[in-house]
């Protein structure tokens, strides 16, 4: 359909038209009206729901009274009517939208059945979009598209002959609620709605009004979610559907502060490697319903809940929770969990305010024996949203903890901690060693991209080129993705390469940074290296991250500081786009790997001594985190805390207390690293490049090299 730009005002706007082709060193679109008149424009609106013909509209002639005697026409057989109510109140809209729009100025006769089926469907699906934006119907804005097309179709007369036949990925959350009502499945969602819209009931989330005058009601959608076992099988009978509101559609007045904190992966690694050291409890809870727990403070309205009508169409709902979507639920959440932490005695930690502990020198509940071994009483609690994790060294201290959280909120204790955040936990007590495992969402990944570790190629490391020197892809390379199609793509398997890599897989941790960089233009092929590493995963698809590491797999020269230390490394210069440096460093407390990073920095070293300089300050800030975070919490810290660097000329610089014509024009905010030194805060030490983990971290390594230094971050089958 295209607009008919030869018409007079008063014409008919739109014309129904065949898409044919295109025109050299032209921008637009070639088509055929159903007159056979080719035309070539840039104002299409193209309906992919009708399938087009190019044969000509066969011309009828209008029978008369006369014509008794003459042959009969052949003609199709013409089909009963039988408009609906929302279809002619439609219908009735088409006019006042569009008064141009008049089917009787046709030039030539049309059949009737051609009338109905074609040019009504045609004229409701291309103009859907329009209808949105009017006043006709208030409460088709939070409706899905398949229900806006269906409520579109002006005859009763099969209203889905356009729609073709869907399958559905059981194994898969259904996206929307009319794909939840439409699946072979749809009985088990049903259910999970109603248990929701129960709950929310019970606990008066809502009350029943008229929206008042200058008020506007926010929109309503249902997400749904499967729960899993600790080995990523979905657990029947849980399943969860949630109504959110559409809280991007609220107003500045409509919320105030909208920041809530969430545990840092580092502050859990931290603490799941105290715990393993000092055989702790690891115990998991869920706060159900979370958000339903907070009252709101200001007045927010919502339309009807999709799939459960009001008698009225008039009705709409006063929220009195904070539901899940808007912008203030998760700030108010938190602070009314804050309230209820410090009221148990429990410390917010000043560095990371998602960790909470707690040090007992006597019980807080009769109830509760004091350890054997003399300590005091210990709960160490990281809280993302509301998932909780407890490191504790008394069961019955961890009972009365949840006890009193029931008190105020519903929660949900899971019991020993399997899974945390997608991460599966496993522990082997006796040898004090603990895996941390995302091998479920790498199969997901994996299956995605319709790869298994039976049919995809292998790759022993990540990356074997640096980007800048990738190779052209070939030409029939990944010819399941369009051109227009490898930016989206690419930035959706980076995200998740980088999530990998921030949680338990250091040894991708570079490649996913610089895949990162070309986010904004990538080509065909970053994304082949971007899927090379899908390859070097499903390789290594058993690799769990180990805390509690035997020194004989860590360098002779780190096994003397594995308890805490921090290795340091810069690749100098090598990207030849803009000769910026990579800074890498990793993180051992407890013989265990807690933090590591790779970046690029963001000034130009003009030497390697200097990259390395900006290196040490990168790490080093890291450092004076880690060390409050364990300081905050009770738990060792070594003093001075051991610097590992392989750059000597580094070192005789963070020494020298003068300033030499190679490191005046240094920034003075780099300098802070020789304060840091100097008071005995931290401890620089020369170790070997080949003895440099952080290495792995910087720049594309060989195989022997690479696999040596994954193993002395903990990275190994299990």
């Amino acid at each position: 359909m295209l607009r008919d730009h030869s018409s007079r005002t008063l014409g008919t706007c739109r014309l129904e038209a065949i898409f044919v082709g295109y025109e050299e060193d032209r921008i637009g679109w070639r088509v055929r009206d159903l007159q056979g008149k080719y035309h070539f424009s840039r104002d299409v609106i193209f309906n992919e729901s009708v399938p087009g013909h190019l044969t000509p509209i066969r011309k009828i002639d209008e029978p008369t009274s006369s014509s008794s005697d003459s042959p009969a026409i052949a003609t199709h057989p013409a089909h009963a009517l039988n408009p609906t109510s929302k279809g002619q109140a439609f219908l009735e809209a088409i006019h006042i939208h569009d008064k141009c729009l008049a089917l009787h100025q046709l030039p030539k006769p049309v059949h009737r059945q051609q009338e109905a089926n074609v040019i009504e469907d045609f004229v409701s699906l291309s103009i859907t979009d329009d209808l949105l934006s009017t006043d006709f119907i208030d409460d088709l804005a939070s409706h899905e598209q398949d229900a806006v097309v269906d409520y579109c179709l002006l005859t009763s007369l099969d209203p889905h002959r356009f729609a073709c036949p869907r399958i559905f990925d059981l194994s898969k959350a259904p996206e929307s609620y009319y794909e939840a009502i439409a699946r072979p499945d749809a009985d088990v969602w049903k259910a999970a709605m109603q248990r929701e819209l129960t709950s929310l009931e019970d606990r008066h989330a809502f009350e029943r009004t008229t929206l008042p005058s200058g008020q506007k009601a926010i929109g309503l959608r249902w997400c749904y979610v499967y729960k899993y076992n600790p080995d990523g099988s979905i657990i029947l009978g849980k399943e969860k559907a949630c109504l959110v509101t559409q809280g991007f559609s609220q107003h500045p007045e409509d919320y105030g502060s909208t920041y809530t904190p969430v545990v840092k992966m580092t502050s859990i690694r931290t603490i799941l490697a105290y715990a393993n050291h000092h055989d702790y409890e690891l115990m998991s809870f869920d706060i159900k319903t979370a958000f339903l727990h907070t009252k709101l403070t200001l007045d927010i309205y919502c339309k009807q809940i999709p799939g459960f009508p009001e008698a009225d169409p008039h009705t709409v709902l006063h929220l009195l929770v904070a539901l899940y979507g808007l912008r203030q639920s998760s700030y108010e959440f938190y602070m009314l969990l804050l309230k209820i932490m410090t009221h148990l005695g429990l410390i917010r930690c000043e560095v990371d305010h998602a960790v909470f502990s707690g040090r007992w020198t006597s019980p807080p509940n009769p109830s509760i024996p004091m350890p054997s071994n003399g300590e005091p009483l210990t709960l160490l609690i990281p809280v993302h949203v509301d998932d909780g994790l407890v490191a504790t060294n008394s069961i019955p201290l961890y009972h009365w903890f949840i006890a009193e959280l029931c008190k105020e909120i519903e929660v949900v204790d899971l019991g020993p901690a399997s899974l945390y955040l997608g991460i599966r936990i496993i522990r082997d007590r006796s040898c004090r060693k603990l895996w941390l495992s995302q091998k479920a969402f790498i199969t997901d990944l994996l299956a995605s991209w319709n790869l298994t570790p039976s049919n995809s190629h292998m790759s022993a490391v990540p990356l074997r080129h640096k980007l800048h020197t990738l190779p052209e892809a070939p030409l029939n390379s990944l010819p399941d993705v369009l051109d227009t199609d490898i930016k989206i793509n690419f930035q959706c398997l980076v995200g998740s390469l980088i999530y990998l890599a921030v949680c338990t897989r250091p040894d991708i941790a570079y490649v996913a940074m610089a895949l990162g960089q070309h986010n904004v233009n990538p080509t065909r092929a970053h994304l082949l290296a971007a899927k090379g590493i899908l390859q070097y995963l499903a390789g290594s698809l058993e690799f769990s991250l180990e805390y509690g590491l035997d020194t004989s797999v860590i360098s002779p020269p780190v096994q003397e500081t594995v308890k805490g230390c921090i290795l340091t490394d810069a690749d100098w210069a090598t990207d030849e786009k803009d000769r910026k440096s990579i800074s890498g460093y990793c993180f051992y407390y407890l013989n265990s790997l807690v933090s590591w990073s790779a970046v690029k920095q963001k000034t130009m070293a003009l030497s390697l001594t200097e990259s390395e300089y900006y290196a040490m300050m990168h790490a080093m800030k890291e450092g004076l985190w880690l060390r409050l975070f364990l300081k905050l919490h009770d738990l060792p810290v070594p003093h001075p805390f051991p610097l590992l660097c392989d750059n000597q000329s580094t070192l005789a610089l963070v020494q020298s207390k003068s300033v030499s014509s190679c490191s005046k024009h240094i920034d003075i905010r780099y300098h802070f690293i020789r304060e840091h030194v100097s008071n005995g805060t931290f401890a620089t030490t020369w170790i070997p490049t080949e003895d440099m983990t952080a290495d792995i971290l910087t720049k594309p390594l060989p195989y022997p090299v690479f696999s040596k230094h994954r193993l002395s971050l903990g990275l190994i089958p299990t």
